[in-house]
């Protein structure tokens, strides 16, 4: 507890809480046993047998109004307010910065609307007064939730290296637009229409954030009919329109390719999902084009599907590398099946890097290490998810606004293994 002197005399003023900036002490010339006091955000003034005024916080978002509070040295104790009745509105913020109850709200909801030094001006009074938004009744007025949906994708035993970093990003980019996620998962496509419906109907949520998109895929029309805002990570690739971000898979494998020929490599590897993907097939082209416009023979590229089976994939790349003239440039789906090529190259004592080169897919947390550094293809992750950010929240913000879609470049980083 810190004590500060009373100017006045008569003891010393007793801190039980944080002080504010904006307290101030001062004697009251025509009252030698007043202290005049400015209140900051949740303080009142008592007094004690002892001639001490101490200075009591009212407990986390209790509020007093800004203003002067002169204290008489007495034997009786001024009464403390009530916590009930000191909760900062909107409109006491609005009073305080000088500005209408619709502009504070605007600085909390769509500030781009508001003038910088009105900002500043709301914000300084949000914080002097300790105003805190009610969510629950704002929910409750305007109907909305603040909450966007996303299902997790059934990993069926296999390990999504993306994930963690996907999951992580989104959720910083939709809460710097004010939004929480809700996460579910779904055995099914069906399924996980089924729980959109249920969601919507409970106003539980205000949009939907999904992935992994596919040909005919079942999810859109759903959402559309219902007008339920949404955005994919994973581009339209039927007859419907809505707003989109993706990866240009396509263009990762090509650099990746025209790296391995630019390094002198003439006979690849494409190590694709043993589970059959727009994704996977956009990226099998970025390869197969490459090589056709720089004349290497089909004969020279090796597609292999691995399942996941350690021992069978390791047996299918053993049969290839078992060639006379066996291939020397792998291009993996994924960082993952990057690591099955590199572990059947260490047994037969042929160095990444040096003898053959590998590349990967996804920069994943273990490309840093596995091999010494994986060469791998980059996908930009923070930009997909501030991209699928701004996109939904402009949906939502204005469900007229016209379908977009986003498609990045990834980037090759280029490490020890190629």
């Amino acid at each position: 507890m810190r004590s500060i002197v009373n100017p006045c005399g008569g003891g010393e003023l007793l801190d039980f809480g944080r002080r504010s900036d904006h307290q101030k002490l001062a004697c009251d010339p025509g009252h030698r046993n007043s202290l005049t006091f400015t209140v900051g955000l949740s303080y009142s003034l008592l007094t004690d047998l002892n001639d001490q005024i101490q200075v009591w916080t009212l407990g986390e978002g209790a509020t007093l109004e800004r203003r002067a509070v002169t204290a008489e040295l007495s034997t009786q104790p001024l009464s403390a307010p009530s916590t009930a009745n000191a909760i900062a509105t909107i409109e006491d913020v609005a009073k305080h910065a000088g500005v209408s109850r619709q502009t504070v709200s605007n600085v909390l909801n769509t500030p781009q609307r508001v003038r910088p030094d009105t900002i500043e001006r709301v914000r300084s009074a949000i914080d002097l007064l300790g105003y805190r938004v009610n969510h629950h009744a704002r929910n409750l007025r305007t109907g909305t939730s603040r909450v966007i949906a996303y299902p997790i994708p059934q990993l069926n035993g296999r390990l999504n290296a993306v994930m963690d970093t996907f999951l992580h990003e989104m959720t910083e980019a939709l809460e710097s637009k004010g939004y929480r996620v809700l996460l579910f998962t779904s055995a099914s496509a069906a399924s996980e229409i089924s729980t959109y419906g249920e969601l919507a109907a409970q106003s539980a949520i205000d949009g939907v954030v999904f992935a992994g998109t596919e040909r005919n895929d079942p999810r859109p029309k759903p959402l559309i009919d219902r007008r339920i805002p949404f955005v994919s990570f994973g581009r339209t690739w039927g007859s419907e329109t809505h707003s989109w971000v993706d990866v240009d898979g396509r263009a990762g494998t090509r650099k990746a390719i025209e790296h391995l020929l630019r390094t002198g490599h003439r006979r690849f590897v494409w190590l694709a999902s043993g589970v059959p993907s727009v994704v996977g097939d956009e990226r099998f082209a970025g390869v197969h084009e490459t090589l056709a416009a720089a004349g290497v023979p089909a004969s020279d590229l090796h597609v292999l599907h691995l399942t996941d089976d350690a021992a069978a994939d390791r047996a299918a790349l053993s049969r290839v590398l078992d060639q006379p003239n066996p291939p020397t440039g792998f291009v993996a789906m994924s960082d993952l099946q990057a690591l099955t090529v590199l572990t059947e190259l260490d047994s037969r004592s042929i160095v990444a890097g040096r003898d053959a080169a590998v590349i990967g897919f996804d920069d994943s947390p273990i490309a840093a290490y596995a091999g010494g550094g994986l060469t791998t293809i980059r996908q930009p992750i923070s930009t997909v998810t501030r991209e699928l950010a701004r996109l939904l929240t402009q949906q939502i913000n204005d469900p007229a606004s016209s379908p977009e879609g986003v498609l990045l470049e990834p980037e090759l980083i280029i490490r020890r293994t190629g």
